[in-house]
């Protein structure tokens, strides 16, 4: 039986999310920037429709993270509430997984000796990103590229790739940089956009070997801390002494 399953990913500014019958994709809904908690109850409602009479759903995938954390909750919620609810097995995949396989269909060609690093933005100077090489996964990791040791750390983890492919929002702040420490062999790949249509392959090959996670335990990888900002038109103080209520 070809399974169908629902991808969630909102690990970036946008969100999507993705039904898939086997490897094919059988619709897509996507929203911009804060549309997280507004539209992904709606878009499970609207793909969940799709799936024809006598069929059901088989799985639900989720983007594990790293990311924006806020988003990651939203959709981690999400997706742990339809897979308990209509009892079906919850997959979480690499959302730096997600982003390399839009870069590698992306490229045309894949040479002996390639690195594909997808690069998410982590903030500031920040990003997360990760090596890919052929039958082989990368470990999410946190580079701080203003730093001399993350730098240093960054050029070990490719330093034996005949070629670097690399896309992402994260990559666009830093590209310049990225460019003069590899200009011999590193490879922008434009227009790098994570997207739950992405997620086929991963999903597929999850629950192909049953490789799900525990509804109960699973908590996506956020990889940092989170880190609360109060922001400027939010006052936090003591109330004056005319306004301090009576004891």
């Amino acid at each position: 039986m070809i399974p169908y399953i629902l991808c969630i990913e909102s690990a970036a500014k946008e969100c999507s999310m993705a039904l898939l019958c086997g490897k094919d994709v059988v619709a897509s809904r996507d929203a911009t920037e804060g549309g997280h908690n507004a539209n992904l109850s709606t878009f499970a409602d609207e793909l969940i429709a799709l799936i024809p009479e006598g069929e059901q759903l088989s799985a639900i995938a989720v983007g594990d993270g790293p990311g924006s954390y806020t988003g990651l909750r939203i959709s981690a919620s999400l997706a742990k509430g339809l897979a308990f609810s209509l009892n079906v097995p919850l997959i979480a995949i690499s959302s730096l997984k997600i982003l390399e396989e839009n870069i590698r269909s992306k490229c045309s060609e894949l040479p002996s000796g390639y690195a594909i690093t997808p690069m998410l933005d982590a903030r500031r100077m920040e990003i997360y990103s990760a090596l890919y090489r052929e039958d082989e996964d990368g470990t999410p990791q946190s580079f701080v590229m203003d730093k001399e040791e993350d730098i240093n750390r960054f050029q070990r983890l490719v330093k034996d790739a005949s070629i670097i492919f690399y896309g992402g929002d994260g990559a666009e702040k830093i590209r310049p940089l990225f460019n003069n420490l590899f200009a011999d062999k590193a490879v922008y790949v434009d227009s790098v956009k994570l997207h739950a249509s992405d997620m086929a392959s991963a999903a597929l090959k999850c629950w192909d070997s049953g490789s799900f996670v525990d509804l109960a335990y699973w908590t996506p990888n956020y990889l940092k801390e989170y880190n609360a900002v109060v922001t400027s038109n939010k006052v936090i103080g003591t109330m004056p002494n005319s306004l301090t209520p009576d004891a």
